[in-house]
């Protein structure tokens, strides 16, 4: 998976007839993509869990709403 941009950045400057070297400024360029792009997974994966804990949490205010509901309707008859 690491080596997979690099190899597709030297497809692509070989198919516009560029030479391809490997230069120390291109390697340093995709180490901060991939770090950018592993920072955003683990971003993505943290706001995911969030948003269920939240959901999760409002579900259970709710049911505990109707069953609050549910006993006063019952005390009422």
């Amino acid at each position: 998976m690491m080596k997979k941009p690099i190899c597709m950045i030297k497809w692509g400057m070989r198919y516009f007839g560029w030479n391809f070297y490997y230069d120390e400024r291109i390697k340093a360029v995709l180490k901060v993509n991939i770090l950018l792009h592993t920072i955003k997974k683990i971003l993505f994966m943290i706001s995911m869990i969030s948003y269920i804990l939240k959901l999760l949490y409002y579900t259970q205010i709710f049911n505990y709403i109707n069953i609050s509901f549910n006993n006063s309707y019952l005390n009422d008859k």
